[in-house]
């Protein structure tokens, strides 16, 4: 077995580096200031695409039961084992919410806050999410009057979770970890989820 080194962009990265997984902010193609630049990981596979999402959050897109889907445009594919070799680009693709591990933004609209009146701070923990591939170290959202984390996580019912200030750490290979604002992790997909220090 060959080891497979995954790592995020930068804008410092030179050709002696292994294959970025994420590309930079320069991959960075907006279709309207309402769309949201995402890399999806599935099992097998890295996506990068934008969503439309309008006026909503894209973990509000993932989070809508009315849909199973996302109608991505800007396409491109590529292979996680290899991501430096695209294998197809298209103007327009169809991904199944379900297949979908993580999603990493890389860039979206910045949206007003729609409810200022009442917006009540929520509390977070620092957690470690175990996923097949990789780690995750970030904040979670507690829901309100929890200060418990794995209570918390007990109760949350969403089936996308969102992560703010993030380090991405993939298992394969011996990359650094990448900062990420925020990712957004398919619950499904979490092997182990435990307090972070």
């Amino acid at each position: 077995m060959t080891d497979t080194t995954f790592t995020f962009a930068t804008e410092t990265e030179t050709q002696n580096e292994p294959p970025a997984i994420v590309p930079g902010r320069e991959a960075s193609v907006r279709g309207s200031e309402q769309t949201t630049r995402v890399a999806f990981f599935t099992d097998s596979h890295r996506i990068i695409a934008d969503v439309e999402t309008g006026p909503r959050r894209l973990v509000e897109v993932l989070r809508d039961v009315s849909r199973a889907h996302l109608d991505l445009k800007h396409v491109s594919l590529a292979r996680i084992a290899n991501p430096s070799e695209p294998v197809a680009t298209s103007p327009r693709a169809v991904l199944q919410k379900s297949d979908i591990r993580l999603a990493a933004i890389l860039s979206e609209a910045n949206r007003p806050e729609r409810r200022l009146y009442g917006y009540v701070a929520k509390a977070t923990v620092r957690i470690l999410a175990v996923l097949a591939g990789c780690e995750i170290v970030g904040e979670m959202h507690l829901p309100e009057g929890t200060k418990d984390g794995i209570v918390g996580y007990m109760k949350l019912r969403d089936t996308f979770i969102h992560i703010g200030d993030a380090r991405v750490t993939f298992t394969l290979g011996a990359s650094a970890p990448s900062e990420v604002n925020t990712v957004i992790i398919n619950r499904a997909s979490i092997q182990l989820l435990c307090l972070a220090e």
